[in-house]
């Protein structure tokens, strides 16, 4: 004999109602699964794709979506990331009304890098690339992203995630901004060595010696920066580091060089001394006189010259200072 549900037991009563419950969590999930969108919601995304936000999420089919960033590409940033395609990523970044900052901020929206890197190209030359850069997401950002942007502009190295941030991609920001790009906080402090420093430093360009820190102007920077821009320094001691303008290194020597010898060497030519390689100078000044057409020697252990006068047959060590 049925019964009324209201005379059910409670036990019998509670496995009925989870057994409607979860009918209905499955119908709606058919629902979503099969996607079935009423006409009005597509009707009103084609006419005003802007108000797509408006849609219901279990609407929001991957058709739907797709209408929607074909009519305005900043729909892209509210499509479900599990929805999102690389064509629907093309579409929504064709779609957008110009090619200004707000433009590529839709890049900010895609997941996937090697479309990411495709609307970078496109982009390239007609927004800064440091907003292109800023758009980027870090996890999304991969070294083939990260070496487009800083071949562009050397800023763009502030925006790498620092597990991407190495010495090749620094040597690259420099060689594009000089060594300005290094300035930002977010560039690993490792990463700048002295090769890329020196690599940064640009001919007739005093400011990007200056860019280097005062700490990280070592006696070899200081010494090609006094080859490069001779007249500023000798105008700007000071921004030679005392210890480096008192000390003994390879910045002394090249100084002390030139006063022994009368002429100006390379800064290639100074390091090869100090790392004692044997240099022919037409004189060199001792403390006994000039001696003509002299071979030295410098030895880094005790800071000594050997000089020797081949026709003569003799070498004679003196200190560093003549």
């Amino acid at each position: 004999m049925g019964r009324q549900y209201g005379c059910v037991p409670h036990g019998v009563r509670d496995r009925y109602k989870v057994h409607y419950q979860l009918t209905a969590i499955m119908k709606k999930e058919t629902i979503k699964k099969e996607w079935h969108v009423p006409e009005k919601y597509h009707a009103q995304v084609r006419e005003k794709p802007e108000t797509f936000y408006n849609v219901p999420h279990e609407y929001r089919s991957p058709q739907l979506c797709l209408e929607a960033v074909r009519g305005w590409g900043y729909n892209l940033g509210i499509v479900p990331e599990e929805m999102k395609t690389r064509e629907m990523c093309r579409e929504a970044f064709n779609a957008s009304p110009d090619l200004d900052y707000g433009h590529c901020a839709i890049i900010g929206f895609m997941p996937f890098a090697d479309v990411v890197l495709e609307c970078l190209k496109d982009s390239a030359g007609g927004t800064d690339m440091t907003d292109l850069a800023a758009t980027v997401r870090p996890e999304v950002m991969d070294r083939e992203i990260a070496g487009f942007l800083v071949g562009k502009d050397g800023h763009c190295l502030q925006y790498v995630p620092v597990h991407l941030q190495t010495e090749e991609l620094a040597l690259m920001a420099v060689g594009t901004s000089g060594n300005a790009a290094l300035l930002h906080r977010s560039v690993r402090e490792d990463i700048k060595t002295e090769k890329v420093y020196m690599a940064g430093m640009e001919e007739d360009c005093f400011q990007s010696f200056l860019h280097i820190p005062p700490d990280r102007r070592t006696p070899e920077i200081c010494l090609v920066a006094e080859k490069l821009y001779p007249d500023v320094v000798r105008a700007r001691p000071d921004s030679i580091p005392e210890a480096v303008r008192n000390g003994c290194n390879i910045y002394t020597l090249g100084n002390l060089l030139e006063k022994a010898c009368g002429e100006r060497f390379d800064a290639g030519t100074v390091k090869r001394v100090y790392e004692g390689k044997l240099l022919r100078v037409k004189q060199f000044t001792t403390p006994t006189g000039v001696m003509n057409d002299t071979v030295i020697r410098f030895s880094k252990e005790n800071s000594r010259f050997q000089y020797d006068q081949p026709h003569k047959n003799r070498m004679i060590k003196r200190g560093m200072k003549p």
